[in-house]
């Protein structure tokens, strides 16, 4: 709204489905998928996800369904209005108003976001958009932090070892947030870091932007657009 979109949070909607279809479970997947559908149904507003896992599920709803399914078709409509809250919010950015905010973090590249999706500039340019606060970059940082879904309880040694070179990786001098796009990265880190005594938060980028957002008017009509 900050940025000038009318919000509509749809009634019925639920989970997009990706961790049953993670897990093998096609026909619950497809299930929690039409559920949607019929929530979303109607307009072409964008669909604006915060989790990335989500976000990619959803943009590759077309893909669910066999090609002489009736849903298909909005299916693939549905994936085509998909965009993630920083692609939204990136887009309107001039209509933001920050403050500062004295903090060094380090942003982790959800697989889900940057490799699936190809989203990696936009939370990038929010982030540095904020006054005073220190973005740091690594090229450290394995591809994955371990979580991918259901692999980090799949494969609960493999995705541990991740998450500890993910935060090595991340954790570096004055640094004391690490940010990411995934709410399956940030639960990850969070007990991965908590399990190694680590002082270092983990932060979803929404909760970053929240933080330094500027709530006073500004006296300027932002442009508006709707969102889902």
């Amino acid at each position: 709204e900050a940025a000038g979109y009318r919000v509509r949070i749809p009634r019925g909607q639920g989970c997009c489905g990706a961790l049953a279809w993670h897990y093998g479970d096609p026909d619950a997947a497809r299930h929690l998928l039409r559920r949607n559908l019929r929530a979303f149904a109607g307009g072409e507003r964008p669909i604006v996800v915060t989790a990335a896992g989500c976000g990619a599920a959803l943009r590759e709803a077309g893909e669910w369904l066999e090609r002489n399914d009736p849903d298909r078709a909005g299916a693939g409509r549905l994936a085509r209005r998909v965009r993630d809250l920083s692609e939204a919010l990136d887009e309107r950015a001039s209509n933001l108003r920050w403050r500062p905010i004295d903090l060094s973090v380090s942003y982790q590249d959800a697989c889900h976001l940057k490799q699936v999706q190809g989203v990696s500039e936009p939370p990038r340019r929010l982030l540095r958009s904020i006054p005073s606060l220190d973005l740091r970059e690594t090229d450290e940082a394995p591809n994955c932090c371990g979580s991918a879904g259901i692999y980090s309880f799949l494969e609960p040694e493999v995705g541990a070892r991740l998450a500890k070179e993910t935060l090595a990786a991340h954790i570096q001098p004055g640094v004391s947030r690490i940010v990411t796009s995934n709410a399956g990265c940030l639960l990850h880190l969070r007990l991965r870091a908590r399990g190694e005594g680590r002082r270092i938060g983990v932060l979803h980028t929404a909760e970053l932007l929240d933080m330094a957002l500027d709530d006073e008017p500004s006296g300027r009509s932002p442009t508006a657009g709707r969102c889902s």
